[in-house]
């Protein structure tokens, strides 16, 4: 299969998402920022569709391609597009190009906590538990019970037992 699926979407969000994309490719349809508001609704809210992976990367690169500059010019959205891609990447198991992605996000946004997140998740999938030890542990997540649990897994992975029970 080309894609997966997740829990239900909220219909009426969808309908209201589409109509203001629909608004943004009148507005600019070459902005950076519709790009990403395009990959956003591809990968977020298939409409019942499941992950779409490649219209996803696609228009996460149109992201980056429309603005040359756009890591200077808005760094948050350039680090956003990296990050996303990398997230897509990753979920396809494409761990090379994910990794890859994550550090492109990290150049640009070295405080965020996402980015050391998913640099995190890549070195556990590709068995690198040490790195995905000391990537998990910086910065403030997000997701903290995540978090902890992939840390917890790192930590147990490098025969770290005491350690992981701490983490939990």
């Amino acid at each position: 299969k080309e894609f997966f699926f997740f829990a239900p979407s909220n219909r009426e969000l969808d309908v209201k998402a589409g109509q203001s994309l629909d608004r943004a490719r009148q507005l600019g349809p070459k902005l950076s920022e519709t790009h990403f508001a395009n990959a956003y609704m591809l990968w977020y809210r298939p409409d019942g569709k499941g992950f779409q992976h490649k219209p996803a990367i696609t228009s996460f690169r149109r992201v980056l391609e429309a603005n040359p500059h756009l890591s200077q010019e808005n760094p948050m959205l350039a680090a956003e597009s990296h990050q996303q891609l990398s997230v897509v990447y990753l979920h396809i198991g494409l761990m090379d190009e994910a990794l890859a992605e994550a550090k492109k996000a990290l150049e640009i946004d070295s405080i965020g906590s996402r980015p050391h997140y998913n640099g995190g998740l890549i070195a556990l999938h590709r068995g690198d538990y040490q790195q995905a030890e000391e990537e998990l542990r910086r910065g403030d997540i997000i997701e903290v019970g995540l978090n902890l649990a992939d840390l917890a897994l790192a930590c147990l992975k490098q025969g770290k037992t005491n350690e992981a029970k701490n983490v939990i």
